[in-house]
């Protein structure tokens, strides 16, 4: 019996090792799900972000985070499930509760809108709460800070241009290597989140 049950111990572990990628993956495509319900999932990548990484998916209206820089190769265990989990439950359902349901404008379109709206100052709008200084409180750490630093070397004239939906695009225009280089942002104002925002070389 002892001999027998050791001739089977090589196939348990062969078996667990098959089993272990569909259990990773299971997990983090039941993880993803829970998180849509919940209201708090987030679209996994990986890799150093760019500008417009933390652009809210347009499909799913669901926020990005991104893991790093070191890929392990298990991402496809882990990012994809999640991701197929969001993708799937909002074709079935709809954009996750709580997220912003706003127009979602092009980003030519964005520019366009945001050129022809109101003119108003850095202090205004620090005063009304959509840029913040150091130390200053905000509804949000990542609100703050990718807020902040989108607009953190413009001092001049902001324009802002309202969308439906309680969204609101932010405007301005930075010198860059000698020329002007518009910087737009599209503000959730129900939410306090940063939907999407671009720069125009």
């Amino acid at each position: 019996m002892v001999t027998f049950g050791l001739a089977r111990a090589p196939r348990r572990a062969l078996l667990g090792m098959m089993l272990l990628p569909i259990v990773v993956a299971f997990v983090s495509f039941s993880g993803g799900a829970l998180a849509f319900f919940r209201g708090e999932a987030e679209e996994l990548g990986y890799g150093l972000p760019g500008f417009k990484f933390y652009n809210l998916d347009r499909t799913t209206r669901v926020p990005r985070r991104t893991t790093g820089c070191v890929i392990t190769g298990f991402e496809v265990l882990t990012h994809t499930p999640n991701n197929a989990a969001i993708s799937l439950l909002t074709w079935a359902m709809g954009p996750m509760r709580g997220t912003y349901s706003g127009t979602y404008p092009q980003e030519e379109q964005a520019l366009d809108l945001v050129r022809k709206g109101q003119p108003v100052s850095r202090a205004e709008l620090v005063k009304r709460g959509l840029l913040f200084e150091a130390g200053q409180d905000s509804p949000g750490d990542r609100f703050r800070l990718l807020l902040t630093t989108t607009f953190a070397d413009d001092e001049g004239e902001f324009r802002l241009s309202a969308v439906e939906g309680n969204g609101l695009l932010i405007g301005a225009e930075r010198d860059r290597y000698g020329y002007r280089m518009p910087i737009v942002a599209l503000v959730d104002l129900n939410a306090h989140r940063l939907v999407a925002r671009w720069a125009f070389p």
